[in-house]
């Protein structure tokens, strides 16, 4: 809105400078909706929040990368490990993870131009930790710096939501050197207690294993 005032005012005093800022302004303007729709697209194509949190990162990247091959651009290869026992989440602490691993794949598909991303979920006692690597040109050192760049709130959108679960996110990158993002979540938070099944449970599961066992084992005494 900015630009089209200043064009405003240039005409008809200026007329090719005015000219010259307008088609500047289109273009951002086209960017913009591109960008918008984009994003809309992804939104809805998020799995649903109860999703086993792995295989959602793997439809995300397999998404994006069809709509690479739809616009014949090189398809980034993406892969996902997951280390230690994987526990039930909270819904509510799914939802923001899930947002916040699909900007990382967009960034890394759509911005960084990576051709390979790697995913780590590492499911320990006292944190969930998600790692993203990838060999994309990387951010630049300003940009990290302030957290954003000019029509871009990629990286602020997903502080906000690591802020809001009370998770830390830390973000390393180079110019040329790829991009490699942390989310780190406390346990209390991450974890549904609710749906792990605790100790009590665990106990009388193996009581009842041992009592069907002993009863076979007489059965064919008998």
């Amino acid at each position: 809105m900015l630009r089209f005032q200043t064009v405003s005012n240039l005409l008809p005093a200026r007329a090719a400078e005015a000219k010259s800022l307008l088609d500047d302004a289109l273009d951002r303007a086209d960017s913009a909706l591109a960008e918008s729709r984009s994003a809309i697209q992804n939104l809805r194509s998020t799995p649903a929040r109860d999703a086993n949190l792995a295989e959602a990162i793997h439809h995300m990247a397999a998404v994006l990368a069809e709509e690479h091959r739809q616009e014949g651009r090189p398809q980034p290869v993406c892969s996902v490990v997951v280390e230690g026992v994987e526990r039930p989440l909270h819904p509510w602490v799914n939802v923001e993870i899930l947002r916040i691993a699909q900007e990382c794949l967009r960034n890394a598909q759509q911005h960084a131009g990576a051709s390979r991303i790697e995913a780590e979920l590492n499911f320990e006692e006292s944190h969930l930790r998600l790692r993203f690597r990838d060999d994309g040109v990387g951010i630049d050192a300003e940009v990290l710096r302030n957290g954003s760049r000019l029509g871009h709130w990629g990286l602020i959108g997903m502080k906000e939501r690591a802020a809001q679960i009370g998770a830390k996110l830390e973000v390393w990158s180079k110019p040329g050197a790829g991009t490699e993002l942390e989310l780190s979540i406390p346990g209390h938070v991450a974890y549904d207690r609710q749906k792990a099944p605790g100790l009590l449970q665990k106990l009388r599961k193996r009581i009842e294993e041992r009592h069907d066992l002993r009863s076979s084992h007489h059965d064919s005494d008998r």
